[in-house]
């Protein structure tokens, strides 16, 4: 009897990285294949990855893109004022970055800093703390917070000097961990592990939402009006913020000059193209709201909708929900809402398919990213080859 031998396939998951962008090109930092300054529709942004090289971070200066892979290499996109290579792979392991003033700061596996300068990575010295390990560094213009390893957030000043960066740290003692910042252009906002929200800096827009327009100096302060819902996201645009509830909730506040909150703005009833629906009171219409606001999405007669992300920009907000539907609102000039034009939208609106791949998808594997004049979408998905 002849023996029958089956031949047993073997199958491997394959981890990739897909990216889709709009907005602001003109240092051609979404695609080099176009000489447009304004994508206006999410288009997708290959980034020469490696096989099983997969994305882990990704920050947005007004002229370059820098992205963080897990194989520690650093790719980069557009202009950099200091000359950062299009691919870098650092001597000592990359495993968080940031952008502080157009430049490029690097956390290695030893939760050393380094700052890229003058065409090489250069040593940062702490001052100001005897033993500080950052696992976290937040940045926004020259605004720049880091948590430890204890979840203490640390103000962080840069001093530069000739040949040396020197940065001066201010530890801010709040009683409790801190899980995450976000900073705007001058206001920081903190989410604690009990899913509270502390804010500290400039006010003058309402953007540190105490319910009014004065600044918050020295200790930050917790935001009583979002106290008896756990907070789970927070997120900063340079004068605006956002906070996402345990329960799928969008809390908005800050300022609203192009509607930014997703609040009737007046710029926009002004506007000679009105794409607001309700444009029969002027008097709703919020520039600053001191106060965090209850943002509902619209209507959908089919699901629930329930927030699962949401990044800010220079005046612009993204919001994911948990059925990876994208909706955004804000100032348009560059198209970063990825409607197809370049009118601003004073309420959420869907980005519509047409304008979206098809993301059939589970919200914890979309991450979304805001610059000042962009939005960016980064899928993580694994596909299983023979």
């Amino acid at each position: 009897m002849k023996k029958e031998f089956q031949c047993k396939t073997k199958y491997i998951n394959i981890r990739m990285s897909e990216v889709w962008a709009c907005g602001f090109n003109g240092f051609s930092q979404l695609t080099a294949d176009s000489i447009e300054s304004k994508i206006k529709t999410l288009q997708a942004i290959h980034l020469g990855l490696e096989d099983k090289e997969k994305l882990t971070e990704c920050e947005i200066s007004w002229s370059f893109i820098a992205w963080l892979t897990d194989q520690h290499r650093l790719i980069t996109c557009g202009f950099s004022p200091d000359k950062l290579d299009s691919s870098v792979k650092p001597t000592l392991q990359a495993t968080t970055i940031s952008v502080l003033s157009s430049h490029l700061i690097m956390m290695d596996s030893n939760s050393t800093l380094q700052e890229w300068r003058h065409g090489r990575f250069m040593h940062v010295s702490l001052k100001g703390v005897e033993i500080f390990k950052p696992k976290q560094i937040h940045s926004k213009e020259m605004n720049c917070v880091a948590i430890s390893e204890e979840n203490v957030p640390v103000e962080i000043s840069p001093v530069y000097h000739q040949s040396s960066i020197e940065y001066i740290c201010k530890p801010l003692s709040l009683g409790c961990a801190i899980r995450s910042v976000a900073c705007g252009v001058d206001h920081v906002l903190m989410l604690s592990d009990f899913g509270s929200v502390f804010s500290y800096g400039s006010g003058s827009r309402g953007q540190t939402g105490d319910g009014t327009t004065e600044d918050i100096c020295g200790q930050p302060k917790v935001i009583e009006a979002l106290e008896g819902v756990r907070m789970v996201l927070i997120a900063s645009g340079n004068w605006h913020s956002a906070a996402v509830s345990e329960f799928g909730d969008l809390y908005m506040w800050g300022w609203n000059e192009c509607g930014q909150l997703g609040i009737l703005c007046r710029k926009n009833l002004d506007h000679e193209f009105k794409i607001t629906d309700d444009c029969s009171e002027k008097n709703d219409a919020v520039t600053i709201q001191a106060l965090p606001y209850l943002v509902l999405p619209p209507d959908d007669k089919e699901e629930d909708i329930v927030v699962a992300k949401v990044a800010c920009g220079a005046r612009h907000t993204a919001v994911l929900t948990n059925s990876c539907k994208l909706f955004t609102c804000g100032w348009n000039g560059y198209g970063q809402l990825g409607l197809g034009d370049c009118y601003n939208r004073d309420r959420l609106t869907y980005v519509q398919d047409q304008h979206l791949p098809s993301l059939k998808c589970q919200p914890e594997q979309l991450d979304i990213y805001c610059g000042s004049w962009n939005t960016i979408l980064v899928l993580q998905k694994t596909e299983t080859k023979s």
